[in-house]
């Protein structure tokens, strides 16, 4: 691989970050949704220890 091969697949990356940020971004705010729920749903449908 060519130092200028190197570079233009660089320059090809740096072009497309902004997409790889939104990427990121929808994953950790999907993540943090489904974790809201699930305690929702947890708390909601705990049964607790019969004493």
């Amino acid at each position: 691989m060519s130092l200028r091969s190197l570079l233009e697949s660089y320059g090809a990356f740096r072009e497309l970050t902004w997409l790889y940020s939104i990427a990121f971004a929808l994953v950790v705010v999907s993540d943090i949704i489904l974790t809201a729920v699930l305690i929702f749903v947890l708390h909601q449908s705990r049964t607790g220890i019969a004493k």
